[in-house]
């Protein structure tokens, strides 16, 4: 396991090519189009349309698969939208600071090793497949244990079951399967001896979205009776530490979550 650095932010985008900038230039434009049409439809048609009624259906900030009609007043103003992305042109840019980013990304793409992220740090490590393949495998099989063929068909049924009591099933896609990938803690004391991992799922359904919506609610009024004190962002803590007395005779209790999700198993009954 190697330690790689590079001397900027791993959030720092290349140049694209012409090809997969015009593709996400085409993929904006129709999005803002889309939204635009539908901002001036319920603008011009205001309460007289019934197909479309928002406030009798409660949709848990899902967007709507529809597409909207299209707006006679829009027409000129898509069309310009429209030729400007045809006439669109490209040049050459020079520049050192692109042209190292281009020579690193040439060299991770035809690498064959493995970059992993650190889990709560800026660090990035190299590893060869068969170490990256033994870590994944054993933080999956840790906490998991193989499925049967029909579970993600039963998963789906379920969903799509779920999204019909709440009347949204016109708003969710079919959960994609992504491979699941992990980050390094190097932040802990024993990385160097025996290295840990946090293992990530990236496939998730759409649901999820409905879920956080409801718990938000009952949340809202929970603190809202309660007066409990929970915290939501980082300016929220550093307001209430701020307004603390006496800082100086206070402690933080520090604690580590060494499990979570996995490690939550069905009630059963006694």
């Amino acid at each position: 396991m190697d330690r790689v650095w590079f001397n900027y932010s791993m959030k720092t985008i290349p140049l694209p090519t012409c090809n997969s900038y015009k593709k996400r230039l085409i993929g904006k434009v129709e999005s803002v189009i889309k939204r635009m049409r539908w901002k001036a439809y319920f603008y011009l048609n205001d309460d007289q349309n019934e197909n479309f009624n928002r406030d009798t259906k409660w949709t848990f900030r899902l967007q709507s698969k529809k597409c909207p009609p299209q707006v006679n007043e829009l027409k000129a103003f898509e069309e310009d939208l429209i030729r400007m992305t045809e006439n669109i042109q490209y040049r050459k840019v020079n520049n050192s600071f692109l042209s190292s980013l281009r020579s690193d990304a040439a060299k991770i793409n035809a690498s064959d090793k493995v970059y992993v992220f650190a889990d709560k740090t800026r660090n990035l490590y190299k590893l060869d497949k068969a170490s990256y393949e033994k870590l994944l495998n054993e933080n999956i099989t840790a906490k998991y244990k193989r499925a049967k063929d029909d579970t993600m068909d039963v998963i789906t049924n379920d969903l799509f079951k779920i999204a019909d009591k709440l009347d949204v099933s016109d708003r969710i896609d079919t959960m994609t399967v992504k491979q699941a990938f992990i980050t390094l803690k190097d932040h802990k004391d024993s990385f160097a001896a025996k290295p840990s991992c946090r293992l990530i799922n990236p496939a998730k359904s759409e649901m999820g979205k409905v879920s956080k919506v409801i718990l938000d609610t009952i949340n809202t009024k929970i603190r809202s009776i309660s007066k409990v004190n929970q915290w939501r962002n980082t300016m929220s803590v550093i307001d209430w530490f701020k307004h603390i007395p006496d800082k100086d005779r206070c402690t933080f209790v520090v604690f580590d979550i060494v499990d979570f999700y996995p490690s939550i198993s069905p009630l059963t009954s006694c």
